[in-house]
């Protein structure tokens, strides 16, 4: 019988997870969700792994990768739906400074700002072979500008920060991101 288990270490993701009705399929058994930090602890033993804007954030994606080939089934897979490569942001009006501003705050929180691009070869690595793998270039279009003020909040004083977002000089740049995905087996 299939069995899905999903782990997260933020319970509020878990119990949204809970409430979500597409999970519901009587041929299977229910969905687990458990509280855990999987770049902290063990991982289940699964046939197949998803993984999704998740590598870029872990201290070691490689002690990850080793953990998930070290559990996963023979033959097992690790998807992977999608790693930013923020190293590679585009920003109209080149220059305008957002991009900078972003990648200062992602490297102060310790992402690996270039994640999306490092798939192939942290996966290789780690003992995985790609089966595919593709970027999706994003357009370049007006940031969300509830993840502006969240990813830029200690770097500009708040106040000083809704001026550029609104009106001053970050209200026009647009951005537009890559995303790297891919599908990895074991060797």
């Amino acid at each position: 019988m299939n069995s899905l288990t999903g782990l997260d270490r933020d319970e509020k993701a878990l119990d949204e997870a809970r409430r979500r009705p597409d999970f519901a399929n009587p041929a299977a058994q229910p969905p687990e969700f458990r509280l855990d930090d999987v770049a902290r602890g063990r991982l289940p033993e699964a046939d197949l792994y998803v993984s999704s804007f998740f590598l870029y954030q872990l201290a070691d994606p490689m002690a990850f990768l080793r953990e998930a080939r070290r559990t996963l089934a023979p033959d097992g897979l690790h998807a992977v739906a999608g790693e930013y490569d923020y190293a590679s942001i585009e920003e109209d009006p080149a220059g305008a400074g957002l991009k900078d501003a972003l990648l200062e705050s992602f490297r102060r929180e310790g992402f690996h700002i270039d994640a999306g691009s490092r798939l192939a070869g942290w996966f290789g690595s780690a003992g995985f072979w790609p089966v595919q793998q593709g970027v999706v270039q994003g357009a370049l279009q007006p940031p969300d500008r509830a993840f502006l003020r969240y990813q830029l909040r200690n770097l500009l004083p708040s106040e000083d920060l809704e001026i550029r977002l609104s009106d001053g000089p970050l209200a026009s740049v647009r951005l537009a991101f890559s995303v790297h995905w891919g599908i990895f087996r074991k060797d």
